[in-house]
């Protein structure tokens, strides 16, 4: 009879283990990421940062891009306040048009001006 988990068995587990962990998957992720602010823009100015963690838009929570999305396309732009909760604290701005954010999957990539 042959056995079933050979080295190479054992060393194709490992190495799927270890893509897997690399990739870091993780399926209940929660909230939506700021990776980049754009030196001397309008958001930038008011302090956010990346790796601040966006909470809410105008304190209607926020925890996936499409929440996100649905309260900025209830906004009227012309000028409006808009009130950003990350997890470093809350910024108020007036703005006549979009507000900068790049999407990449629940991440905001970049803050572009």
């Amino acid at each position: 009879m042959r056995k079933i988990l050979t080295m190479r068995v054992w060393v194709l587990i490992i190495a799927i283990v270890l893509a897997v962990l690399a990739i870091n998957p993780n399926p209940w992720a929660k909230g939506i990421e700021i990776k980049s602010v754009r030196e001397g823009s309008e958001v930038s100015s008011y302090n956010i940062k990346s790796n601040e963690k966006l909470i809410s838009v105008n304190n209607i929570r926020a925890d996936t891009i499409q929440q996100y999305n649905e309260e900025i396309s209830k906004l009227q732009f012309s000028p409006v306040n808009i009130k950003l909760t990350t997890s470093e604290g809350t910024f108020e701005y007036s703005n006549t048009g979009d507000l900068g954010f790049i999407q990449e999957n629940l991440t905001i990539v970049s803050l572009y001006e």
